[in-house]
């Protein structure tokens, strides 16, 4: 449905013969000219780049997606988690729920 609502919102509608369910693999199979797909920049940095392949950065509200994490208050924290949790907080457009 983001996907649709991304393409619409660029103007464009996919003519769409086989959905992927993971990235990462839609990602490999666009590297072999099968065709194209959406992927995240977290993995885009993760994953080898293709000289053969054309990124676009999408912008607009259907780029967007909440995330949320969940924790257990009682439970032990790393110190690293109690950062990472830290800095969540901070970020804008961050509510934090207890």
């Amino acid at each position: 449905i983001r996907a649709d609502r991304l393409c619409r919102d660029a103007g464009f509608h996919p003519h769409i013969i086989l959905e992927l369910n993971q990235q990462s693999t839609a990602y490999m199979a666009a590297s072999t000219q099968l065709g194209a797909t959406f992927i995240s920049d977290i993995l885009v940095s993760q994953l080898p780049s293709f000289e053969n392949l054309v990124y676009y950065k999408l912008y607009g509200k259907s780029a967007e997606r909440q995330v949320f994490f969940y924790f257990k208050n009682h439970k032990y924290k790393t110190q690293i988690m109690k950062e990472f949790l830290s800095f969540m907080r901070h970020q804008s457009d961050i509510t934090y729920h207890k």
